[in-house]
């Protein structure tokens, strides 16, 4: 059996290049500012959700302690001198106190709930607190917007100048 000539394998062309570095430049500017940053809607109400909105939710009935999580009032109330959420101060918040605790009459969630958190849900709301603590609305309620794009146009001037090339004269 021949072999196949070597003109007949595809080799990326610059263009092909070209359009792979342009895409990939476009995609990175969908992501965060910083991989750090934490989300609230993606990565607080989640943790909050499965294990603290139960007694700590909108449910009056079922509500603890007067302690209303689900709200950025409701954290932020004075309980006596202390509050859930104290944005900015992590060792102040009483919910950081809680769910870092050891002690079993005061860690929350409590353990006859068997629920727990593990330690990487504990440092998202910690880092989640030092970061502000603020809340914001399910992306299903926030009214879409037009998303940063990147300028194309410096991309592809930067390569024609890189080639030596120019760009052809507007279109009558």
């Amino acid at each position: 059996m021949a072999s196949r000539p070597s003109q007949l394998i595809w080799r990326p062309q610059p263009a092909w290049r070209l359009a792979c570095l342009v895409c990939f430049l476009v995609a990175q500017t969908n992501l965060p500012a910083s991989e750090s940053q934490v989300d609230y809607a993606r990565d607080i109400q989640p943790i909050l959700a499965e294990t603290c909105f139960h007694c700590h939710g909108p449910d009056e009935e079922e509500r603890q302690a007067g302690l209303r999580l689900d709200t950025p009032a409701g954290a932020r109330q004075d309980l006596g001198g202390y509050a859930a959420l104290v944005p900015g101060k992590p060792d102040a918040s009483e919910l950081v106190l809680r769910v870092e605790s050891n002690d079993p009459d005061v860690v929350m969630p409590p353990p006859a709930s068997k629920l727990a958190l593990a330690p990487e849900q504990k440092r998202l709301l910690r880092q989640w607190i030092e970061q502000g603590g603020e809340y914001a609305e399910h992306w299903s309620f926030v009214p879409p917007s037009k998303a940063a794009t990147a300028n194309i146009d410096v991309l592809v001037d930067h390569r024609l100048a890189r080639e030596g090339l120019r760009r052809s004269p507007p279109a009558d």
